[in-house]
């Protein structure tokens, strides 16, 4: 076993502490039982995010001086995929716009897990079970989740409960992402441009989510997880695969719009149509 009861570093980006304490031991049967403890914090500094954009705009740089280098590499290769005549001024606000946003606070990250293990029979293999008492990744006063509960892995029996706080906010900042990522790949394939990931989606995606858990007094969600040890598992008390009908059904106008630009593409459709955007298709620069 081990303890790091005190670390922490600092410069001028970012502060870190974290604390870990580890412990594993065998018994005389050949079990083995332990645990892994962390309460650590991250405090991201102002000038973080001004060094990621700064470091974006030279990696761009670099990229589009491939142009005027003899030979073939990585870097021509990604420039070919660009629409044709795209320019670095043109890609860089996209580029930009997936740098998530660092200027929220502590990120905390708790954890207090423990673990034992049986050594298996010639009819019964090893047991592995987890006890998670706390297991919490929180994002300034934004939003986080929270999972506590006990598994049996080999047999995947038992319940985890998830505990999401502010759940609305989180769907919505990781739709709000998977959308500026979107518009960069969009340069690359002008198709996706036709799936939507804002407004409506956005409702819709939180309210499947929400009806997958119990709101609590504090306005947190809380999500069962269940195995039964029979290959059964349920998530909020419905089967796994009846969620992922939900969620497909959820995305049902996204994906038939992304289809049915496929088949208009295929069929040579052009832009006059409304629908199909042309090889060179640049979409809106992001808000700023």
């Amino acid at each position: 076993s081990f303890e790091i009861s005190r670390f922490s570093y600092s410069n001028g980006l970012y502060d870190v502490r974290l604390p870990l304490s580890v412990a594993i031991q065998t018994d005389a049967k050949g079990g083995k039982s332990g645990f892994v403890r962390y309460d650590g914090e991250f405090v991201y500094k102002d000038k973080y995010e001004t060094v990621l954009d700064d470091t974006v705009r030279v990696l761009m740089d670099q990229l589009f001086k491939a142009q005027a280098r003899p030979g073939f590499g990585y870097d021509k290769m990604l420039l070919t995929l660009l629409p044709q005549g795209v320019t670095q001024e043109q890609l860089m606000p996209y580029m930009l716009d997936i740098i998530p946003s660092y200027n929220h606070g502590k990120t905390i990250l708790k954890g207090d897990i423990a673990f034992s293990e049986t050594p298996g029979t010639k009819l019964h293999g090893r047991t592995l079970n987890a006890k998670v008492n706390n297991f919490d990744y929180l994002i300034g006063d934004l939003y986080g989740l929270k999972l506590t509960g006990e598994m049996a892995f080999n047999h995947t029996k038992g319940q985890l409960d998830l505990t999401c706080l502010n759940c609305d906010k989180l769907v919505a900042s990781l739709l709000d992402y998977a959308a500026s990522v979107q518009k960069l790949v969009a340069l690359f394939r002008p198709e996706v441009a036709s799936v939507s990931l804002e407004g409506q989606i956005v409702a819709d995606m939180t309210k499947l989510v929400e009806s997958l858990g119990t709101k609590q007094a504090d306005g947190s969600l809380l999500i069962p997880i269940a195995a039964d040890g029979n290959g059964n598992t349920t998530i909020g008390g419905q089967p796994v695969f009846q969620v992922m009908l939900m969620a497909m059904q959820t995305f049902a106008p996204q994906i038939e719009a992304f289809q049915q630009m496929k088949q208009q593409q295929n069929n040579g459709a052009g832009t006059d149509s409304g629908a199909v955007p042309p090889d060179d298709y640049i979409p809106p620069p992001p808000a700023q």
